[in-house]
């Protein structure tokens, strides 16, 4: 080696090492210095027609449109590169009008992502859990019974039923973006119900009604603003079909989304606590977004917060690493099924931290007391238990 890098003030042993191996020893402030300047640009931007997200731009709908996301729903989100580069993903599609899905681990925020696109865009977006029992019906309409037919007693009764036209069709006319969750906890045969709507240009003929045709030429005409998104977890988890390869290939953008790891759990308690974004670089470009109103501005005054949240963000990690979130399970092998660790559970911790700390208590016995609660005691006894308190140990929060 030439140098020492050390990451502040170099300690009285280091410059002695430098000196006795005749090492230049270095801070980080002398190799921002060396690096010539990169462009910095903010990550979102938004005015009254538009929306930027990193380098992509979208149109924003008028105001007072229907079935908007709400806007508070998003109010905690950690802005990082992970999450970006997944928005950029969503905002790409919906540029180019085409279907994309999203698959990776459990709370790797992919629904979120789509739905916080639609929200900055004042996008109405329709979002359907799939499961096993999902039948076309869900999608493209079925009869249902007509609540109205009893009111009209004897004289020119209405039809006993009427068609409620599905999520899709009721989308495609009226321009709203469709998200399918877990679409690999559905039967195949039901979505290939959908490969039509998949095509460029979408299209759909409701043979379950009186044959409406959607698309190009049809009876209905497809809005311009209609996009179709759909999320999955690996197929590897327990329940999920094989999807067809003629369905598969119909999603023109298919993104593997990164699971976080300690630099974004850490970022994630930041924001909740300082309002602060992080900074990331991503083509050779610095971006960041505006920082914003914290989650948790009751903590920011603790003595040695940043520390805690550290410690916090070290040790989730470490379990959430060590239950197999994105790598081979040591917590809880012997286990049907493993333990899950994701950013909800660090969410649920820092409330009930942030909770314990408002009715007095010390902040860090209130980290510890809710670290206990949410991490310890979803463990079973025994070995998983105790490596999950060797974790607390080895970053001071035992």
């Amino acid at each position: 080696a030439d140098a020492m890098l050390v990451p502040g003030p170099p300690p009285a042993s280091a410059i002695t090492e430098a000196e006795r191996t005749g090492r230049q020893l270095l801070v980080p402030d002398d190799l921002r210095i060396a690096v010539p300047a990169r462009q910095q640009r903010t990550a979102i931007e938004v005015s009254g027609d538009t929306v930027r997200i990193l380098d992509v731009e979208l149109p924003r709908q008028p105001p007072g449109g229907h079935r908007l996301p709400p806007a508070e729903q998003f109010a905690h989100l950690c802005l990082d590169s992970l999450f970006l580069k997944a928005a950029r993903s969503v905002a790409i599609a919906a540029a180019a009008r085409l279907p994309c899905a999203l698959e990776g681990e459990t709370a790797v925020a992919k629904s979120t992502v789509v739905l916080w696109v639609a929200s900055l865009c004042r996008q109405g977006a329709v979002r359907l859990n799939l499961n096993g029992q999902s039948d076309a019906g869900e999608l493209v309409g079925r009869f249902v019974p007509n609540g109205h037919a009893a009111e009209h007693g004897d004289h020119h009764p209405p039809a006993a039923w009427r068609f409620w036209e599905g999520i899709v069709p009721d989308a495609m006319r009226h321009g709203h973006w469709v998200l399918l969750d877990e679409i690999n906890l559905a039967e195949p045969q039901v979505l290939e119900r959908l490969n039509p709507v998949l095509e460029s240009p979408p299209s759909l003929v409701l043979a379950e009604n009186r044959g409406e045709r959607f698309g190009p030429d049809g009876d209905v005409p497809v809005a311009d603003s209609f996009r179709i998104f759909a999320t999955m977890n690996p197929a590897e988890y327990a329940g999920r079909s094989v999807l067809s390869p003629a369905f598969r290939d119909r999603w023109s953008l298919w993104n593997h989304l990164e699971p976080p790891g300690e630099p974004e759990f850490r970022a994630m308690l930041a924001r909740l606590v300082h309002g602060t974004q992080p900074e990331f670089t991503l083509d050779d470009v610095i971006w960041r977004a505006p920082d914003a109103e914290p989650v948790l501005p009751r903590l920011a005054s603790e003595p040695g917060i940043d520390g805690l949240l550290d410690a916090i963000a070290s040790f989730h990690s470490a379990v959430a690493a060590a239950s197999g979130n994105g790598h081979a399970a040591e917590l809880g092998r012997s286990r049907r099924e493993r333990y899950v660790f994701t950013r909800r559970t660090l969410l649920a911790q820092m409330n009930l931290f942030a909770d314990l700390v408002a009715r007095g208590s010390d902040a860090g016995q209130a980290a510890r007391e809710a670290v206990e609660h949410v991490y310890v005691q979803r463990v079973q006894a025994g070995p998983d238990r105790d490596a999950v308190r060797a974790a607390l140990r080895t970053v001071d929060l035992a």
